[in-house]
This record gives structure tokens, C-alpha cells and sequence, in this order.
């Protein structure tokens, strides 16, 4: 289906590092899936794995093996370097000029500009897609530091050969990580890895100084790795410029090559073929990647479950084993989403997911927890293992209370719960988990708005707090609400 594509995208920069991730994505994954004591150890998690690899698979299935070979990448532009670069205007055009002869970009409808107002303190470039040609500004930020400069343009570029193309459009959910895999696979591998994470200090008048920036999209690890799998498809031997990747891309990128040169479980690129989107996956290749030994395979094969059109009857003891003995949390997690996605009887989801509700793991607790919010009027007899959730660390918390919203008034003994909980994160000014847990009342409740009324009588400011979330455009603390 065609999808309408981008008019602007920016490349993110100088994010706060103290950030939360979704709390379905904050578990530090299950240790023996990681290391093995008879050979090397996978080197990121299985959800970025299986991710990356079918990135590279896709990106290799549009552009071909002569524009992301690894042999190309560059690592240092001509008569320019970190030392020489001072930010001039010609400086930065010699770096476009290059950016897009390497990356085969039409320069001829590419505009350059500054990026000024309030567009250059959120974001170091953006990309403005025209009918005629498009435009890619840099804030100054941006055009004064060299790895800054040439990272941003290879990915603002890459927004042009792929959006502009109509290889990617913009509702792909992770359409800007692509984007940066690409600029790293198509010659700027090294710029974009080491350009995630970066620091200035200075010293005047009797004042010092120190600032650290998080820009792009994916991690230094996470374009490490995928370096490695765009290597190992090409053959598999270490290339030089792999000595300029800073230390935490270096790791992942060795890793990888060791890791995937013994297990050779690459997803999209196993069995040599071509390019096949999971979604496209036939039933008895999705059965042999369920039954592999290392994990990307079986998560791979959840993946493909989800995506697909087939009969989900027939996977459902193969979801059933993934939930609830795969030794990696993240396929475990992601085999509980399936259990809720796909159209199983819902007594059957119920107690997968329930037995879930019980891993030792936090993630797979919450995803578990989570899903029951997307059954459809799952039985009222679960509410209490939920209920018990509440108590839980905060993810799992947050998760309980989307699961809790599936059962609608049968789920009334938790309001006491669920309200103790809004009250402390109002106190708290925690806005993520008062909003999870006003939806969760409100779900439960048919007449939020006298409720809340009732249960906040003598905390005036907290009532208003509650209406900025359920009626932001409201002024006075009057508000109505609708479940």
C-alpha cells in the first residue's frame, strides 16, 4: 500500500542523556543468551540484532553490493580532517560535495541552507522534500564541528535517497533509524558511529566548562553491530578503517564479525537469497527459525507470526514455548505480544500470557501485562494477577494499568489501587505514569468525570492537573470526560 512520504525530518541532536526509554524496551535482556562459555557471545541485544540485520537486508536489496560495499567506506575526507576544519561555508560545501558523490545523491536538487529560529535548538539538520528538489538546512551547531557536519549530511542525504526515492516513506516506524543505518553503510560508517556521543570543555575567566551531546538515532553500538553484519556479507574480513571506530562501536563491530562467523544466523541473508520481509515468510520457514539454537532466528520467526497473514492456529504451541521456556527475555517478550496480536481463542491468550505475568524477567512481566490491554474483553478472573502487578516495579506498573483498561468495569476492585498510584505520581510530577494510570480509570469507571471529582474533592490543584491531561485546551478547572 502507498503511503503518503515526509515533507520535513530532522536529525536529533543535543537530546538530554538522563532520558526513559518505554518500558517495554528497558530490560537488560537474559544473560545466557548473551554469553556462551564454548564460543563467542552474542554482542547486543536479540531485538537489535534481528533489527539490524533485516535493515541491512533490506538496504542491500535496494541500492545493490557496489554502493554499500564496506571497501568504500571513507574515513577521512580529502585535505580536510577534524584539526583543519574551522566551519567555513566553502568547507561545508567541499563536505556536501563529497557526501553526495559517495552516496550517489543527485546534487543538482539538493539545496543547502542554515537552519536558524527555533527549528536549529531542537534539531542539528533537517530535510524539506520539494516537488522540483529539496532542501537540507544545518543549524550552526552543526557546521562548526567536523564529525558533526559530515554525520548530519550523510543523514539528511540518506533522507533523500530514500524518501525522495520512495524507497521508505514516513510512517515507517523506524524510518529515521534506517536512515542512519544507510548514511553508515553507504561510506559514513565511521562518522555516524562516532559522532552519537559527543563532549566539549573549555576554560575562561576563571570559569570551566563541560558539555556532552547525544545526536542521531541509533547507538554506537548499534551501528557497530550493524557494520558487522554489512562486513560479514561481503565476505567477512576485518577492514582497516575499523580501527577508527570509536571503542564502544569497535566492540559490538568485532564481536560480530567473531559471533556471526561462527554461528552464521544471520537473519535475511542465511541462506544467501534474496531480500524476503518476514511478513512474506512461509509457514515451514518460520518453524525452522522457531526451532533454531540462537535466539535472533526464533525472535525472527515471532516477528514474522505477527507480520503475516497465515492460519495463527497452527503457531500456537510454538508461541506457547517461546513465552514460556525460550531462554532469551526479549523473544519471550515478543512472543507474549504475539499471544495478544493474533486471532487465538481468548482463553488460550489468557493463559499464556498469565503464566507470563509470573517471569522473572521485567520486561517479559510487562510485555505480558501490557498485552492483556489489547485482548478483547478478556475474563474477569485475570484482574486480580494484574491487580497484584500494581505493586511491581514502575514499568510493570505502567503495564498492568493498560492491561487492566481490557476489562472495563469487571476490573473495579483495583480503582483503590489504580487511584493511590495516580496520587503518588501527581505528588511526584510524573506525568508518564499519571497518564497510564488515568486511562486506566477511566476505562474502568463509565463516569470519570464525577469520580475523579469525588476522589480529588479536597486537592484542588491536583483536580487541575488532571484536567491538563484529560481536556488540555480547557482553562478552568471545569472539565468533562468521556471513557
Amino acid at each position: 500500500m502507498k503511503r503518503s512520504p515526509a515533507s520535513i525530518h530532522k536529525r536529533r541532536g543535543g537530546d538530554d542523556l538522563d532520558f526513559v526509554e518505554p518500558f517495554f524496551l528497558i530490560s537488560c535482556g537474559d544473560i545466557n543468551s548473551m554469553f556462551s562459555l564454548f564460543g563467542p557471545s552474542q554482542p547486543i541485544r536479540t531485538r537489535e540484532k534481528v533489527w539490524l540485520e533485516l535493515g541491512v537486508g533490506f538496504l542491500l536489496s535496494e541500492f545493490g553490493r557496489s554502493l554499500l560495499d564496506p571497501e568504500r567506506m571513507i574515513d577521512d575526507i580529502p585535505d580536510m580532517n577534524d584539526r583543519m576544519y574551522s566551519g567555513t561555508p566553502d568547507e561545508v560545501q567541499q563536505v556536501f560535495r563529497t557526501v553526495c558523490e559517495r552516496m550517489e545523491a543527485p546534487q543538482e536538487r539538493i539545496s543547502l541552507a542554515g537552519l536558524d529560529g527555533q527549528d536549529a535548538d531542537e534539531a542539528l539538520g533537517t530535510y524539506e522534500r520539494g516537488d522540483e528538489s529539496d532542501t537540507i538546512r544545518l543549524s550552526e551547531t552543526a557546521q562548526e564541528d567536523y564529525l558533526t557536519c559530515v554525520a548530519t549530511l550523510a543523514h539528511e542525504i540518506g533522507h533523500v535517497r530514500l524518501l525522495s526515492e520512495d524507497r521508505l516513506f514516513v510512517d515507517d516506524p523506524n524510518h529515521e533509524q534506517l536512515t542512519d543505518l544507510f548514511a553508515a553503510m553507504a561510506g559514513f560508517g565511521v562518522y555516524i558511529a562516532n559522532s552519537t556521543l559527543t563532549d566539549d570543555s573549555g576554560y575562561a575567566q576563571g570559569w570551566s566548562w563541560w558539555n556532552i551531546q547525544k545526536s542521531g538515532y541509533l547507538s554506537s553500538r548499534e551501528v557497530g553491530y550493524g557494520l558487522a553484519v554489512a562486513v560479514h556479507f561481503y565476505g567477512g574480513f576485518r577492514p582497516a578503517w575499523a580501527d577508527h571506530l570509536r571503542l564502544d562501536a569497535q566492540v559490538p563491530f568485532d564481536g560480530g564479525l567473531k559471533y556471526l562467523s561462527r554461528y552464521h544466523d544471520q537473519i535475511g541473508s542465511l541462506y544467501g537469497e534474496s531480500y524476503i520481509q518476514p511478513a512474506d515468510w512461509t509457514t515451514s520457514r518460520i518453524m525452522e527459525h522457531g526451532r533454531a539454537k540462537t535466539a535472533g532466528p526464533r525472535y525472527a520467526a515471532v516477528w514474522a507470526i505477527k507480520e503475516g497473514s497465515h492460519d495463527p492456529t497452527q503457531f500456537e504451541s510454538l508461541l506457547e514455548r517461546l513465552v514460556l521456556s525460550d531462554r532469551d527475555s526479549d523473544v519471550r517478550a515478543n512472543a507474549c505480544e504475539a499471544v495478544a496480536q493474533i486471532d487465538l481463542d481468548i482463553s488460550v491468550q489468557c493463559e499464556i500470557l498469565s503464566r507470563a505475568l509470573r517471569d522473572p524477567d521485567i520486561e517479559v512481566r510487562a510485555t505480558a501485562a501490557k498485552s492483556f490491554g489489547d485482548l478483547q474483553s478478556p475474563p474477569a478472573e485475570y484482574v486480580r494477577e494484574l491487580e497484584m502487578l500494581l505493586r511491581d516495579e514502575k514499568p510493570v506498573r505502567y503495564a498492568a494499568g493498560y492491561g487492566l483498561k481490557a476489562f472495563g468495569e469487571s476490573a473495579r476492585s483495583s480503582l483503590p489501587q489504580l487511584t493511590k498510584l495516580l496520587t503518588r505520581a501527581l505528588i511526584n510530577c510524573d506525568d508518564n505514569e499519571t497518564d497510564f494510570m488515568l486511562k486506566a480509570i477511566a476505562a474502568i469507571v463509565p463516569d470519570g468525570d464525577e469520580y475523579f471529582r469525588q476522589a480529588f474533592a479536597h486537592e484542588g490543584e491536583f483536580l487541575k492537573r488532571i484536567m491538563s491531561f484529560l481536556n488540555p485546551t480547557a482553562e478552568e478547572a471545569e472539565f468533562t470526560f468521556d471513557a
